[in-house]
């Protein structure tokens, strides 16, 4: 979705859908035994957000602004894989 986003084949009427999609995807965590399952869908969530914001512009992005940034802000504090984190602080950067 993240690729589609970037060629520019994603619609604006799609957003509705993916910001649920996303505050989903940002705190998916599953234990398996003594692992944990979860971070490479937590850093790919934080690139597609990435991708969102290059590829709409501001106004478009306003009404999921504030719950997308509260969600990024928390990976980007309190994940505990660095990959993450380092995704999530990219993903608020190009937000900002």
């Amino acid at each position: 979705m993240a690729s589609l986003c970037l060629k520019g084949l994603m619609f604006s009427e799609m957003l509705d859908f993916c910001v649920k999609f996303l505050n989903k995807a940002f705190i998916y965590d599953v234990y398996k035994g003594n692992n944990s399952l979860g971070a490479h869908v937590r850093e790919t969530a934080c690139y597609f957000a990435w991708s969102l914001a290059r590829c709409f512009t501001e106004e478009i992005m306003k009404p999921y602004a504030n719950d997308l940034s509260t969600q990024i802000i928390l990976v980007c504090l309190f994940d505990k894989e660095v990959s993450c984190r380092r995704a999530a602080s990219a993903a608020f950067q190009e937000f900002v």
